[in-house]
């Protein structure tokens, strides 16, 4: 990690705290997610999917879970996002806010994952992420601030899963 690149990340992690704390907290937007829903943590069994690895389960914001299903396909979230949101909304409506709020969990959990993968360097999964994994998240942050640092924001203590992670790790890199 390039100073510049810290310097992107920690930018993009105190917008996204004062972007978290204008969005709230409240029953519809915060509670009890899994916290890790991506593709492998879903197995098929006798024709039923079912959700598995609960171990990073905790209180955070429901979009985030969104935002783990879709990072992996981040380069192109268009027709999966609206694939997502559509069967999100058979069972909760979202709000336009909370749509809108989509990329930015998108990117809060690939910040997640680098810390992840820092500090699990020797794990199987921190083996096969290569440095392409943290060159397109910089892309993204700087695409991401572009788009969100001429709103004003609202300023504030961080809350949700993820960010004090990613904050640990910005810090780390120092």
């Amino acid at each position: 990690l390039t100073k510049e690149q810290y310097r992107i990340l920690e930018k993009c992690t105190s917008v996204m705290k004062d972007k978290l704390n204008h969005y709230g907290r409240s029953n519809e937007k915060f509670g009890l997610i899994h916290a890790d829903l991506h593709f492998y943590n879903v197995i098929n069994n006798n024709g039923v999917n079912q959700i598995i690895d609960f171990d990073d389960s905790g209180y955070g914001f429901y979009m985030y879970d969104m935002g783990c299903a879709l990072v992996t396909y981040s380069r192109n979230l268009t027709k999966l996002e609206g694939a997502w949101v559509r069967g999100y909304e058979k069972v909760r409506k979202l709000s336009d806010e909370d749509k809108k709020f989509i990329p930015m969990f998108v990117l809060l959990r690939r910040i997640t994952r680098l810390a992840w993968l820092a500090t699990h360097s020797d794990s199987d999964t921190a083996k096969t992420v290569d440095d392409e994994y943290l060159d397109v998240t910089i892309d993204m942050a700087k695409e991401w601030l572009k788009a969100n640092t001429r709103v004003a924001v609202i300023t504030g203590a961080a809350g949700g899963i993820g960010y004090g992670i990613a904050k640990k790790f910005l810090e780390s890199c120092k």
